[in-house]
C-alpha cells in the first residue's frame, strides 16, 4: 500500500493574523494540500486554532474542501493543537484514537490507529514539539513516540 500524506503547519489556524485580527488563508492551504499529489490519502495538521468553536465550523470546512474524513481532534494546553484528516476509502475507519498523555506536551497530540492489513495497526501521531527549550522537545518526542507504539498489539518480527 503506497500512502501519500501531507504534514501543515496552519499558523494560528490559518484564519487570523498572528495579532489576532481575522486573515483567512485556509482557501490557500486547501489549494496547496489538494494539489500535492493528485491524491492526498492523510494530512496532518498543526496550528489547528479554534476548529472546535462555532459548531466546528472550521473542521467541517477543512473536510469539505480537502474531501476528507477527520479523527477527533487531541486536547492542547496552548490551544495551538493538532489535526488528523483522512481518506476513509483508503484507510478505512480508524480503529483506535488515544489522547492519554496529551498534557504531557505543550501542543497536544494523540494517536490514530487504522487496520490496514499489515501485522499492526498503522497509527498517525499529528504533533508539534515545543519551540522553547530542546530539552523539553526531546522529552516530548520520547512521551510522543511511546504513545505511537502504544495502540499496536504486541508482536514479534517473524523469524528468518
Amino acid at each position: 500500500m503506497l500512502l501519500t500524506g501531507v504534514v501543515q503547519n496552519l499558523g494560528t489556524g490559518g484564519t487570523e493574523d498572528g495579532d489576532g485580527r481575522p486573515d483567512d488563508r485556509w482557501p490557500l492551504l486547501a489549494e496547496r494540500i489538494n494539489s500535492a499529489a493528485d491524491r492526498v490519502d492523510f494530512v496532518m495538521l498543526c496550528e489547528v486554532m479554534d476548529w472546535h468553536r462555532y459548531a466546528y465550523k472550521q473542521l467541517a470546512r477543512a473536510c469539505e474542501d480537502l474531501d476528507l474524513d477527520v479523527a477527533p481532534l487531541a486536547p492542547s494546553s496552548s490551544g495551538l493543537g493538532t489535526a488528523l484528516l483522512y481518506r476513509r476509502e483508503v484507510l478505512s475507519r480508524w480503529k483506535r484514537h488515544n489522547p492519554d498523555f496529551s498534557s504531557e506536551t505543550l501542543h497536544g497530540f494523540a494517536v490514530t490507529a487504522f487496520d490496514v492489513g499489515l501485522p499492526a495497526s498503522l497509527s498517525f501521531v499529528p504533533v508539534r514539539f515545543t519551540p522553547f527549550a530542546a530539552e523539553k522537545a526531546t522529552i516530548e518526542a520520547g512521551t510522543t513516540a511511546s504513545r505511537g507504539y502504544s495502540t499496536a498489539p504486541t508482536w514479534s518480527w517473524p523469524e528468518t
